[in-house]
């Protein structure tokens, strides 16, 4: 999520912690804020995101054919996962059915 956003909910908790307390107004988070709660938080990371063209191109064939191995295992293993609700998500958020016995 983006640092902004992250201020953005922390002053929405905070306000209305001091709104049950009745306190005043909560004011706003220093400009340094986010920086110190992620130092204080280390199981928190912050990262700077790629392009989702940069990415793809980072991904190799082997990568691909691993990621569907997995997933068929995982599928075999776990026997309440129905084919019925395996859904594949194209870029356009066309949900299609996914198939098993293409992978299987």
């Amino acid at each position: 999520m983006h640092h902004s956003f992250l201020r953005e909910l922390a002053e929405e908790i905070r306000k209305l912690r001091v709104e049950s307390d009745g306190y005043g107004d909560p004011g706003k988070f220093g400009k340094n804020w986010v920086s110190r709660f992620l130092a204080r938080n280390s199981a928190l990371q912050s990262k700077v995101t790629k392009n989702i063209e940069v990415a793809r191109k980072e991904v190799t064939e082997a990568q691909i054919v691993n990621w569907f191995a997995t997933f068929t295992r995982v599928v075999k293993e776990y026997t309440s996962i129905l084919q019925e609700n395996i859904y594949n998500m194209d870029e356009t958020g066309l949900l299609i059915q996914y198939h098993m016995t293409d992978v299987i």
